[in-house]
């Protein structure tokens, strides 16, 4: 029997793993891109055109539906009945 339980365990161990190791690669994107919005996306600010802001509006678009899923916002958002 004990062999039964060390055999659903392990399913569940490589899954911890492969989420650590997801969790650990977003935490590096991260910092990547807090560096890369801190030095003004690479662009020197005195010759910021239309096509810098269209470019900041895809990343502040894409985050924020990023940041709308883990929070349970915006069409994510759960309805009182706990469906989203």
């Amino acid at each position: 029997m004990s062999k039964i339980k060390d055999y659903l365990k392990k399913p569940n161990e490589k899954a911890q793993n492969a989420f650590i190791c997801n969790i650990n690669e977003i935490s590096e994107r991260l910092k990547e891109l807090t560096n890369y919005v801190e030095n003004h996306m690479g662009y020197n600010p005195e010759e910021i055109n239309w096509g810098h802001v269209g470019t900041s509006s895809h990343f502040l678009k894409e985050l924020t539906e990023l940041t709308d899923m883990a929070y349970n916002r915006g069409e994510y958002a759960k309805t009182k009945d706990g469906n989203t």
